[in-house]
């Protein structure tokens, strides 16, 4: 029951993103190569992002997990771009970002920003995430220097064009299989326009 509800959530959630989604999403944030990156800096590339922490015990991994199967399994996997945003830029520095995402794929790039950038990124996607210390949110600037709290996020999975323009949003729990069949689909009907 509980699957249930949470596909149907999920699929609200869905179509009601698609329905007030800005024409757009937009981003500028360090990447793990070291480059400053906007969604214009992929022309030629469907992204596929996902917004994420490194020290998340479990949507992450998963999330990561089958970007790298989707990698494997995809057609074509050069007119993809795979983008993880970290939501927890002070203890996500690049290096520990980089090597995050080395555990997966090499070839999904890991974007960071500061406090403003993140937000923002955030913001355009209508995503959202949060800090807890013991089951109590705290407010960024409250977070404790050695880094002992929660994070909480959205858990979709945002697909862009080649133009930067949101085509199809799947749940982190769709599975490889279903997300790779998914972005191919998407794909083949945005190259119909």
């Amino acid at each position: 029951m509980k699957t249930l509800i949470r596909v149907l959530l999920s699929l609200y959630l869905s179509v009601s993103l698609i329905a007030t989604a800005a024409p757009t999403y937009q981003y500028q944030l360090q990447s793990t190569d070291g480059r400053t990156l906007t969604q214009a800096d992929f022309p030629n590339q469907y992204q596929l992002i996902a917004f994420g922490f490194t020290h998340c015990p479990d949507v992450c991994p998963t999330t990561l997990y089958d970007f790298k199967q989707v990698l494997a399994k995809i057609a074509h996997p050069e007119r993809l771009q795979m983008l993880f945003i970290t939501i927890d830029p002070d203890r996500d520095n690049l290096d520990l970002l980089s090597k995050y995402i080395g555990y997966f794929d090499k070839r999904i790039l890991g974007l960071r920003g500061n406090r403003a950038a993140t937000d923002q990124a955030v913001e355009n996607f209508n995503a959202s995430y949060g800090y807890q210390i013991d089951g109590k949110k705290v407010a960024p600037e409250n977070l404790p220097e050695k880094g002992n709290y929660t994070v909480y996020h959205s858990t979709l999975i945002y697909l862009l064009n080649r133009k930067g323009k949101l085509i199809d949003v799947f749940d982190y729990q769709s599975g490889a299989e279903n997300l790779r069949k998914g972005v191919e689909a998407a794909i083949k009907e945005d190259q119909k326009d």
